[in-house]
């Protein structure tokens, strides 16, 4: 190998407490128990070239290994691993999988319930209720007037908008002003919207490129296990795994789904 890779790979393979041939047992084997996440991705940035490959190879058959270094000795172990690349990948996804769908399923979990709070939530709607027919009466006669909604740059400019009577009060200090006097209830609309925080952190379309993600991962497991020949471990570690994986997913896409729809609902109502 190149003198600075050999050094990189060595630096890399300092942190195992196994040997080399462990390693490659491990990922045979796809065993979750042996590698960390941290070390799959470390293994997945030194995968032999095809022309390191090649070089190799054509050592083995002529010297003896003893003579190499470490990153040599350590990628002839891995040449022997049928698609030791994408065995990788489907190892991470096997050890990570789960996890992924949980963190995915809270986030739309909490997604959803924001909307719903949005959407049912009554005094927001009198708020805004509000700041619409105040703003219609100010452009009462103008084109801008007897509007149907308000985009929510409105806001900002209702909180700038200054009395030419009292500089300090801003219109939607006086809007606010104006519904403690005959609608205090609405002004406790935060109380309804628990989830808006954490909600607004939120993206629709992150969530949709995770789920994209978790689709793509487990349809390359599947592609791998039938690849794999006969006898292969991998058959045997997967074959729980892909079927309670395909039934999480179908359940994590299905509130997706709702989630989207909710989505479209909202903006639409708003």
């Amino acid at each position: 190998l190149e003198l600075r890779r050999a050094q990189n790979v060595a630096i890399m393979l300092s942190k195992f407490r196994c040997s080399l041939k462990r390693i490659k047992e491990g990922i045979m084997a796809l065993d979750t128990s042996l590698l960390s996440l941290d070390d799959l991705a470390s293994l997945s940035q030194y995968v032999p070239t095809e022309e390191e490959a090649v070089r190799l190879k054509k050592f083995q058959g002529t010297g003896h290994p003893a003579g190499l270094g470490i990153a040599e000795r350590f990628f002839l172990q891995v040449l022997s691993v049928p698609r030791y690349e994408s065995r990788l990948q489907v190892l991470s996804c096997l050890m990570s999988f789960e996890d992924r769908v949980a963190e995915l399923s809270s986030s739309l979990r909490t997604l959803h319930l924001c909307l719903k709070e949005l959407r049912g939530s009554k005094g927001l709607h009198e708020v805004l209720e509000n700041i619409l027919a105040v703003g219609n009466y100010m452009n009462a006669g103008t084109s801008l007037g007897n509007a149907a909604g308000f985009r929510m740059e409105g806001l900002e400019q209702a909180a700038s908008t200054r009395s030419s009577v009292d500089a300090a009060a801003s219109l939607l200090t006086l809007i606010v002003h104006s519904l403690a006097s005959h609608s205090p209830a609405a002004l406790s609309f935060p109380e309804e919207l628990t989830h808006l925080e954490a909600g607004a952190r939120l993206s629709l379309e992150s969530l949709r490129e995770s789920a994209a993600a978790l689709t793509h991962d487990l349809a390359q497991v599947e592609q791998e296990v039938g690849l794999a020949a006969a006898g292969d471990p991998m058959k045997e570690a997967l074959a729980d795994f892909t079927p309670r994986a395909k039934a999480s997913l179908a359940l994590l896409l299905s509130h997706l789904h709702q989630v989207e729809g909710l989505w479209e609902t909202v903006r639409r109502f708003y």
